[in-house]
């Protein structure tokens, strides 16, 4: 997963933060991002996962409601719309109405969850819990899956997703 990287010195777009300047180069890391393979509940398809760090990344997200891509955004972008908090987990809902629709032709919104790349059916986040922490380093020790997709940590079905899909402003 990529990100675009920041101006040392800029000042930061979260609205929470606005004050703020980025003090270093911001990009996402290998402490960000894990990926690894999972497989749906419903049809058996095998599929890549990542599972982003919102609070990491500084960003929230929305998952699409018909093919399940995911917007991650970021706290830091200069579209990022006055007035709506950046929530470091799924959006919050007034950001709704600053998203583009899916490429697909549906709508990021808050209460979607991600979906099987084959049969499109929605994803169970307890079900996730069995492959995630089975792959994750860190289960030895102690981490586990939140087991929601509304949470800290987002999911990336085969690098399904998009950055920044704000709206222009006009």
């Amino acid at each position: 997963m990529s990100a675009r990287l920041l101006r040392a010195g800029a000042l930061c777009r979260n609205p929470e933060r606005s004050s703020r300047r980025i003090s270093a180069v911001k990009s996402l890391t290998r402490e960000q991002v894990m990926a690894w393979t999972g497989a749906c509940e419903h049809c058996t398809e095998e599929f890549g996962i990542e599972i982003f760090h919102n609070g990491f990344g500084d960003s929230s997200y929305a998952y699409c409601g018909s093919c399940g891509k995911t917007a991650i955004l970021s706290g830091w972008s200069k579209q990022w719309p006055k007035g709506v908090k950046c929530t470091q987990a799924e959006i919050a809902p007034e950001m709704e109405l600053h998203l583009k629709p899916c490429a697909c032709g549906g709508t990021f919104t808050k209460g979607n969850y991600p979906r099987c790349p084959k049969c499109k059916q929605t994803l169970s986040a307890d079900r996730a819990a069995e492959y995630l922490e089975r792959q994750a380093p860190g289960t030895k020790k102690g981490w586990r899956w939140q087991r929601n997709w509304n949470g800290l940590y987002c999911a990336v079905i085969n690098g399904q997703r998009t950055m920044d899909n704000f709206i222009d402003p006009t």
